[in-house]
């Protein structure tokens, strides 16, 4: 057995009891991928699963839409204290504040496996974000799902001085985490090599703006996801004029402006100008 993947069947702590005891007849130990997701897991629930997760060296681990919080979080890090193959953990739209954070944080620092990270839709807070960078500083992550986590502006001035110079490329989601044009100037030290999903945030003409002039001296890739930021037609001149920068300093930049403001004349500007750069990428 390598596989078990039983998202979406309602299974309370209880069941999750059941499946505990079946999966501990497999004296293999070969779980590798474990998939429980859209489930009614708790503290119990983690607890009756804790020896499986303790003793398979896990590579998946898909836990997320239960009913997961702090104390439950507590058992699961001490389970994975020892795992040393996990690449992929996901924990979105469960009950985990900082308090939960700090303890998983300390917990995963030991496993120099892990590659993707999802905690979108918690309740992490500004009070969370030391923990969370502390991880990608000192593990092997690149992909991480911050969203809808109510960040704000500090949470972000936070996480961008601590990514400061860090020369590892990374994907990081923190759209929907209540960030305004307050936030550009941090997120400004991020924006080399990496991909940042901003949507849904009230970054809004300021801080796109802000961002723009900056991305004018980048001689380096990044991809930008804006959409949802209140952008209007002030935003997207500023685009217009930064595009030209793209060839001249030879980087290459994808911008996403879903769902904005801006007006139909300048959006046909940026087509335009698209068409004579190879160097950026707009969608509309």
């Amino acid at each position: 057995m390598e596989i078990v993947e039983l998202q979406s069947n309602g299974f309370d702590n209880k069941q999750i009891q059941y499946l505990a005891r079946a999966l501990q007849t497999n004296q293999r130990q070969s779980l590798t991928k474990l998939n429980l997701c859209k489930n009614k897991i708790g503290v119990d629930g983690i607890q009756y699963l804790f020896h499986i997760l303790q003793v398979n060296q896990l590579v998946s681990l898909d836990l997320s839409h239960n009913q997961i919080n702090d104390e439950a979080i507590q058992s699961l890090a001490d389970a994975l204290q020892t795992n040393r193959t996990l690449t992929y953990l996901n924990l979105s739209s469960n009950r985990v504040t900082h308090y939960g954070i700090q303890q998983l944080a300390i917990a995963l620092l030991n496993c120099q496996t892990l590659i993707s990270l999802d905690l979108s839709h918690n309740r992490i807070q500004s009070q969370g974000v030391p923990y969370l960078v502390d991880l990608l500083r000192n593990t092997t992550l690149n992909t991480v799902d911050f969203s809808w986590n109510g960040l704000g502006n500090e949470g972000i001035q936070q996480l961008c001085v601590g990514l400061k110079h860090f020369n590892r490329s990374m994907s990081l989601n923190l759209s929907s985490n209540e960030i305004n044009h307050e936030a550009a100037q941090d997120l400004s030290q991020i924006l080399e090599n990496n991909q940042l999903n901003l949507d849904g945030n009230y970054l809004g003409d300021e801080g796109i703006t802000y961002l723009c002039h900056v991305l004018r001296y980048h001689r380096t890739n990044c991809r930008i996801d804006f959409g949802s930021n209140q952008i209007g037609d002030k935003g997207g001149q500023c685009l217009f004029k930064t595009i030209p920068f793209s060839v001249t300093n030879a980087f290459h930049l994808t911008v996403n402006l879903n769902e904005n403001k801006i007006n139909e004349q300048i959006k046909r500007q940026l087509i335009r100008m698209l068409r004579k750069s190879n160097s950026l990428i707009v969608f509309l």
